[in-house]
């Protein structure tokens, strides 16, 4: 298999425990068999898909079309407070926070992962 866009954000290690943990909410919170929980969540990593990758201590960018309108937000980036659920707590790069539905992020791709907030809970 080839790297994972993950892979190089975080690396294979993390990037392996990410996937684990998405696959087993899968499992036991949709009660999918694990094979099929693998590839949906895989398939999602690879696709960029922010409600399988959106987590608290990340920053997104906007995808190379710059004048994209991204639910009200043209923010040059936008990083991830919190989340709980459907919804992520995004500051902008002027400091503007604003709780948005994780659709907010369908316009950006995913940049970074600052891990010194890994002590950050989500509620999924």
């Amino acid at each position: 298999m080839n790297a994972l866009p993950l892979d190089l954000i975080i690396g294979p290690h993390r990037a392996g425990q990410y996937i684990r943990e998405r696959v087993q909410q899968l499992v036991t919170a949709d009660c999918i068999p694990e094979a099929r929980a693998v590839d949906m969540v895989c398939t999602a990593v690879l696709a960029g898909d922010p409600w399988t990758l959106a987590d608290p201590g990340q920053t997104w960018i906007p995808h190379d079309e710059p004048s994209q309108e991204r639910d009200g937000l043209l923010a040059a980036e936008l990083y991830v407070a919190q989340r709980r659920g459907a919804t992520v707590l995004v500051e902008d790069e002027w400091a503007q926070r604003a709780w948005r539905p994780v659709t907010v992020l369908d316009g950006y791709v995913l940049d970074s992962w600052h891990w010194a907030r890994q002590g950050t809970t989500t509620e999924r």
